[in-house]
């Protein structure tokens, strides 16, 4: 008989922890099925676990920086961890066979230290918690399936939410691939026709002898600028680019601008139901794990990457606990579409607020899906258009000048 300390879930909710006597892992985890308890790890020895963690912690802490795990590859692996553990393999031994199935190199080393923890003595939640680069919603939801004996469903809600969100960001990525082949090679075209083509023409100009017309004058003025400072101009967008990026890390600049991109039209409604769903589709999941509505409410704001509807849902949490109604809190921050206020109103009358939050996001994702191909078929002929016309003033520009030619020799 080996001694293997384990680590539980009572039916009650609480964690339990404790050594067992038993010839394999799996025994132990039979016997604590049959006293009610959901295994959450099991391990050789008897070391306190304080003296483990603290052993274990050294693991999680790297050196540089850490890249985070994709949501694609987030989403596969917590899948197949809850298709094992609903098979009965326990979690450390799930957590071992996820990590040798990952694929993705960042994935595989999160996961490593993760079950580095989990062996340790560590909840699930709290390995998750301590690495520090999956989604904030991530570890709640865990610890609201660790607490309610429902780990293996909690997760496989928590895999399609985070198959939901990486296909709307893959959709919008794959959309966005046309247009911005076609903005880039307007720009070449441009510069290619300002800085080669047309001074071409500037040795037959000057042997005609005549004064060219303004436009004429001015564009070649600008294939001069373009063939001998076109350094100078790319150093200085991409110095604006980075600085640009610089100041976003100031949380006052970064909350101006948030704010101004919601002022902007089209875009600034896009912003607004794309971060409206996020908003109701994490809420709704956390309730539907088990989470209390003002402790979900601290978790939804790492959800959202607006700044101002992280205040704003920051400051709905912080009126819920002082007593007001989440419905209420939504209609005074003043960031969330009035439908958003409507269907939260009706969700709490009516007791089903985290099924009415899953519609509301189904709705807003599919208009926030339809306003940007919208957005996107518009910049297409937007963008072919502006081509033409620069390639028709620079022809305008070549045939004015020789008609001027013409009509000085007559």
């Amino acid at each position: 008989m080996t001694s293997f300390h384990y680590r539980a879930v009572s039916a009650a909710g609480e964690i339990v922890e404790g050594d067992m006597d038993a010839s394999t892992p799996d025994a132990v985890v039979e016997s604590l099925r049959k006293q009610g308890h959901f295994p959450l790890s099991v391990g050789n020895g008897s070391a306190a676990p304080a003296a483990r963690r603290a052993a274990a912690l050294p693991a999680l802490r790297l050196s540089g920086r850490r890249r985070a795990p994709s949501l694609g590859g987030l989403a596969t692996t917590t899948r197949e961890l809850a298709t094992l553990v609903r098979a009965g393999m326990p979690l450390d031994r799930g957590l071992r066979f996820a990590t040798d199935m990952a694929g993705e190199k960042a994935l595989r080393k999160a996961l490593e230290r993760i079950y580095q923890r989990v062996q340790s003595g560590a909840a699930l939640s709290e390995a998750v918690s301590e690495y520090g680069l999956f989604p904030g919603y991530y570890s709640g939801m865990l610890r609201a399936g660790e607490a309610g004996g429902n780990l293996h469903q909690v997760m496989d809600q928590l895999a399609s939410y985070l198959d939901r969100v990486y296909s709307l960001r893959e959709s919008l990525r794959s959309a966005l691939v046309y247009p911005v082949i076609l903005l880039l090679m307007t720009v070449a075209t441009i510069i290619v026709m300002f800085a080669f083509v047309l001074p071409q023409f500037r040795p037959l100009f000057e042997q005609l002898g005549a004064d060219l017309p303004l436009l004429t004058r001015g564009f070649l003025a600008a294939g001069d600028f373009i063939e001998a400072y076109w350094w100078a101009g790319l150093l200085a967008a991409v110095l604006a680019v980075a600085a640009f990026r610089f100041r976003l890390r100031d949380p006052a600049f970064r909350r101006n601008w948030d704010g101004t991109k919601l002022r902007m039209p089209l875009i600034g409604n896009i912003i607004t139901r794309v971060e409206t769903a996020r908003f109701a589709r994490t809420l709704s999941m956390l309730l539907t794990g088990g989470l209390p509505l003002t402790e979900a409410l601290r978790i939804v704001p790492d959800s959202l990457t607006s700044t101002v509807f992280r205040d704003s849902t920051e400051a709905v949490g912080k009126g819920l606990r002082e007593g007001g109604s989440l419905a209420r809190g939504v209609a005074r921050a003043g960031a969330f579409p009035p439908l958003a206020v409507q269907l939260i109103q009706v969700g709490e009358e009516a007791g089903r607020l985290d099924g009415v939050l899953a519609e509301l996001a189904t709705a807003l994702e599919t208009e926030s899906q339809r306003s940007i191909q919208r957005l996107l078929s518009l910049m297409v002929p937007t963008i072919t258009i502006i081509l033409g016309a620069i390639v028709a003033l620079v022809i305008i520009s070549v045939l004015g000048a020789f008609l001027s030619v013409n009509d000085l020799a007559y």
